[in-house]
């Protein structure tokens, strides 16, 4: 995991018309915080965040460059987006120190092609990232899980996930990330078939139960004229 330089300016006005301001003029707010420091508001150039973000992930480390000449290294928590227009609204930084572990997610993508695609099932990823422990430097870019022996009915969970050296998966390791299965159509059909024998079977039953007495009731009138 590289990093990246990204400037920082440090924001004294705060507040909704003030963030507002600063969209319009193609910045977007920020805060730093972290290591029991008080929260610093920044002020970020919105294309670089966006760029950043864009080609390296959240997981980057970022070395921010204050314009009061200091430096910090961080690394993004969240970020906010508009939810109409997609656009950068916030970004929250912590700060990090390189020789100390950091929880973070990092992404679970699929590698090979399961058997029982192949057999007309369907590769469901029901997992889409885990929660890691790690040196800031070990963040992996993704963790992969083989998929090539899944058969339909199969499933892979967490723990079947092997992480680089360095990196604890800490996530429930029974935790089901993908799944081979019947289609859906296929799947109601089978429900449809299975509900259908249920019913004939009920009606065979019901069927049995009634013809038992009337032949109980027909042995009795034959001994009846017997005597």
């Amino acid at each position: 995991m590289h990093q990246v330089l990204l400037e920082a300016q440090l924001r004294r006005e705060t507040g909704k018309g003030a963030a507002r301001k600063l969209r319009a003029g193609g910045l977007v707010p920020a805060v730093m915080y972290g290591h029991g420091d008080p929260a610093t508001p920044l002020t970020l150039n919105a294309h670089e965040v966006h760029q950043i973000l864009s080609h390296e992930g959240e997981n980057v480390i970022i070395t921010l460059k204050l314009d009061a000449g200091d430096e910090a290294t961080v690394m993004v928590r969240s970020t906010q987006h508009d939810p109409v227009k997609g656009t950068l609204r916030h970004v929250d930084f912590q700060q990090i120190r390189m020789d100390e572990e950091i929880h973070t997610t990092v992404a679970v993508e699929s590698k090979g092609d399961a058997v029982g695609v192949k057999m007309g099932g369907i590769l469901e990823h029901m997992l889409w990232d885990v929660e890691v422990r790690c040196l800031p430097t070990s963040i992996p870019e993704a963790l992969y899980l083989d998929v090539s022996a899944l058969d339909i009915g199969d499933t892979l969970h967490v723990r079947d996930v092997v992480p680089p050296e360095g990196v604890t998966i800490v996530t429930d390791a029974d935790q089901a990330v993908f799944s081979v299965v019947v289609p859906a159509a296929a799947r109601a059909l089978e429900e449809e078939e299975a509900a259908a024998a249920a019913e004939a079977l009920a009606e065979a039953e019901a069927a049995e139960g009634e013809a038992a007495p009337a032949e109980e009731a027909e042995g009795a009138a034959d001994e009846s004229d017997e005597s």
